[in-house]
């Protein structure tokens, strides 16, 4: 039986930190593109400026300090702008070790609403005295992602709540250590989506990923689209290196000098997913949340910690994957999908299989194309538009073949490098580029779609009206 949450009501100045910050997303909102996200840091974001940077620096510590006023423990969490000289309050807030008084909360509070209304001036809106209950929803939501990860960084399941008397609060419950763990994992895949959405041929390489990885994957709604999302991002962000600087993005953003500032397990989760197993797995044994996976082909067997135990498996099923090594155990992905095939040999067959089909795509796309087929019926790879428009995939393949020459990674043809399709025809203005499967499909859609013949839509022709007989009443 699930534990009953706890309810905390905020008052005084934990109350005006709330609404503050609220208010102070309600602005962010606006300043920001659609595709930003406002509850994470936004140096990660390269659209943000000086003063929505200050702002969002201003807004995690004060977040970890409401989750502690309401529960008592801190979270657990980076550097937190230490080396960056920020006012004494504000590192007192961020403290394990000291307890700010109303004093610091106010001043950091007085501060957050300075800073949001001098934002709201220059984008030429009100800075919002009130919150109506339809804005003060979708700030929730917002300000609700910031406090939450807060929350699971000291072990809880927290969410920011109305109580009916309109006083803010939070409901929480404590969780387990490995359970926060998995669930920090959306939150480090946003801060690294923002990374690369900061740099336009990172994101154009991301947007390549997704377009190639949906050709493969399935449609269907609900656990399904949520464990295939996950899926996604495992390959696009954890699995495949980015042509255009040689590292996959994960690793890039370990390797950046912001990276201490992230909270504590999603720096966890970033190192161990840098160590995890992609592979076909039958499930041997099962005892709550004590699993045992064997691997396909490998006969590995792997001790896994369940992180979600309400989820109806048992042994036979086969796991589709990725398991990450977790305190001397594993943890399965989310990502993971679970089919229950209880046949003894389909791992092994499927993991023969995947190695002589290597040469088609990469393993993560040849799990998802499997996935997509047993589970959901779909017949894979799918033919998706890789841009909205003829012109759109124009602009694109132009705009991406420049860059790649600016990085070096283009060459004219001549006689020694001519592929063997193009020795007998003329060579003027061929270029070859060193690409991925993912880059190379995706420049290839791109140019046949903006050579198709734009279509005029076809006019219907108007039919003559008939002419009725009068008749003649007798």
């Amino acid at each position: 039986m699930a534990e009953a949450p706890e309810l905390v009501s905020f008052e005084g100045a934990d109350a005006a930190a709330v609404e503050a910050l609220l208010r102070a997303f309600l602005v962010l909102a606006k300043a920001l593109p659609e595709e930003a996200d406002a509850a994470l840091p936004l140096e990660w974001c390269g659209c943000a400026d000086e003063r929505t940077a200050a702002l969002s620096r201003l807004l995690e510590p004060l977040a970890g300090h409401l989750v502690w006023r309401a529960t008592g423990r801190r979270s657990k969490s980076g550097s937190e702008g230490r080396e960056q000289g920020w006012a004494t309050r504000l590192l007192r807030l961020a403290d394990p070790d000291d307890r700010p008084s109303d004093e610091d909360v106010e001043a950091v509070t007085a501060e957050v609403e300075e800073l949001s209304a001098a934002l709201a001036g220059e984008l030429g809106v009100p800075a919002p005295a009130t919150i109506s209950v339809s804005k003060g929803q979708r700030a929730s939501d917002v300000a609700g992602e910031l406090v939450r990860e807060r929350g699971l960084e000291a072990g809880l399941d927290l969410f920011l709540v109305r109580h009916p008397d309109g006083a803010p609060g939070v409901a929480w419950t404590p969780i387990a250590a490995h359970r926060a763990l998995v669930w920090s994992m959306g939150r480090l895949f946003d801060r690294i989506e923002s990374m690369l959405h900061g740099d336009w041929i990172l994101g154009a390489e991301r947007h390549a990923a997704t377009w190639y990885f949906s050709r493969w994957s399935g449609t269907k709604g609900g656990a399904a689209a949520f464990a295939r999302d996950v899926r996604e991002q495992e390959f696009a962000l954890v699995d495949r290196p980015l042509v255009t600087c040689g590292a996959t993005a994960l690793e890039l953003f370990i390797e950046d000098e912001r990276f201490d500032d992230v909270p504590e397990l999603q720096r966890q989760l970033a190192d161990m997913l840098g160590r995890s197993v992609l592979g076909v797995f039958t499930v041997r044994d099962r005892r709550g949340e004590n699993v045992v996976f064997e691997g396909g082909g490998s006969h590995r067997t792997y001790q896994v910690l369940e992180h979600s135990p309400e989820i109806d498996y048992d042994v036979g099923y086969v796991g589709l994957g990725r398991l990450i090594p977790y305190d001397g155990r594993y943890l399965r992905s989310p990502g993971m999908a679970l089919l229950g095939m209880h046949d003894p040999g389909f791992a092994d067959d499927l993991a023969a299989s995947m190695i002589e089909a290597v040469a088609d795509a990469p393993p993560p796309v040849l799990i998802e194309g499997v996935v997509a087929a047993l589970a959901e019926g779909e017949k894979v790879p799918r033919s998706l538009p890789p841009a909205p428009s003829r012109s759109a995939a124009g602009d694109m393949f132009r705009d991406f073949t420049a860059a790649l020459d600016e990085l070096g990674l283009g060459t004219e043809l001549t006689d020694e490098n001519v592929p063997d399709d193009l020795a007998d025809g003329d060579m003027a203005g061929y270029r070859q580029y060193r690409l991925d499967q993912t880059l190379v499909e995706w420049l290839s859609a791109l140019g046949k779609q903006s050579r198709r013949p734009k279509r005029h839509p076809r006019r219907k022709r108007k039919r003559p009206r008939k002419r009725r007989r009068s008749r003649k009443r007798s």
